[in-house]
């Protein structure tokens, strides 16, 4: 993982990522499925199935753990969907504001395993990230750690999130964290622009809204074009993305004679958009000489050798 700057978003850094959110969904074990890997732990709760993946980093120049990705899993199963559609907000009593209860209900069933998980004085950068409701628990256990823990992240970078609080806990999640914090949108992905209309939920962090390469957003006066040569737009006006909503309907509509914006939702679409971005923007020759995460077979440091010895 490349070392984070506040307020800067970091596409490389995405792309391993959203991966990692990805693998989330993977079953370990069973039919179909996968075993944990070296140097990564799977917290699951019995009653919302809630799960997240802890993976310790390493790089090719270094065998010692460098880093740990914390990656929540979306919408998989029955379970998953009840939480979704919980969606009245309560308030919270460690932070300001209230939030969607069935995605705090999904937290607090798994928040005593990743406590454990999870040392404070830990010196090892910590991301924390997750697709759709995935996402949104990233978001909460990023600011649940910091608050109540006082346990610094290196970045929170999420994918196809849904709405997670009302304003006034955006606001106090933003005085904590939207310096380090990124919202990754697939321009005609409806999911993270649906849940207002369920009544005053916002957003908090950095939006990183990507157009696909074929839609011109029509920014129009007192608009700003996405910077030269990046396919992604830094929190865009409000009016940019419906207008892509609208050209999402017509172009599924007249292509595949059915509308099907929830397809650009999944997760496969955001691992093949962001996966796509980062090689393209990496040359072959300076790919191998920059650090680069590594999924297992880290050697223990002195900070997991002192947890396996209390566990």
């Amino acid at each position: 993982m490349n070392s984070p700057t506040p307020n800067h978003y970091d596409p490389e850094n995405a792309s391993q990522l959203v991966q990692s959110s990805a693998n989330a969904y993977l079953l370990p074990g069973g039919e179909g499925g996968r075993r944990p890997d070296e140097g990564e732990r799977i917290i699951q709760s019995p009653t919302t199935d809630t799960r997240a993946v802890l993976t310790e980093l390493c790089t090719p120049h270094s065998p010692l753990s460098t880093d740990l990705v914390l990656a929540f899993r979306g919408t998989a199963d029955l379970r998953n969907w009840l939480t979704d559609l919980d969606w009245p907000k309560i308030p919270l009593y460690w932070a300001a504001g209230k939030v969607h209860r069935g995605f705090n209900t999904a937290l607090e069933s798994v928040a005593e395993q990743l406590d454990a998980a999870i040392h404070p004085e830990d010196p090892r950068r910590l991301w924390i990230t997750g697709h759709s409701l995935g996402g949104a628990l990233a978001m909460l256990f990023a600011l649940r750690l910091k608050i109540r823990r006082g346990r610094e992240v290196a970045g929170v970078y999420t994918f196809g999130q849904p709405r997670l609080g009302n304003i006034p806990f955006s606001l106090g999640y933003d005085d904590a964290l939207k310096a380090r914090t990124f919202r990754v949108v697939h321009a005609e992905d409806i999911v993270p622009r649906v849940p207002w209309l369920l009544g005053s939920y916002r957003h908090a962090g950095h939006e990183v809204f990507y157009r696909p390469s074929t839609l011109l957003l029509p920014w129009g006066e007192g608009g700003r074009r996405p910077e030269e040569g990046k396919p992604w737009q830094l929190n865009p006006p409000w009016w940019a993305k419906g207008s892509s909503d609208l050209f999402g309907l017509w172009s599924e509509w007249r292509w595949a004679g059915r509308v099907a914006l929830f397809n650009d939702h999944h997760v496969s679409r955001y691992v093949e958009m962001l996966t796509g971005v980062a090689a393209s923007r990496q040359s072959a020759a300076d790919f191998g000489s920059s650090p680069r995460a590594g999924y297992g077979g880290c050697l223990p440091t002195a900070a997991t050798q002192a947890r396996s010895q209390t566990d």
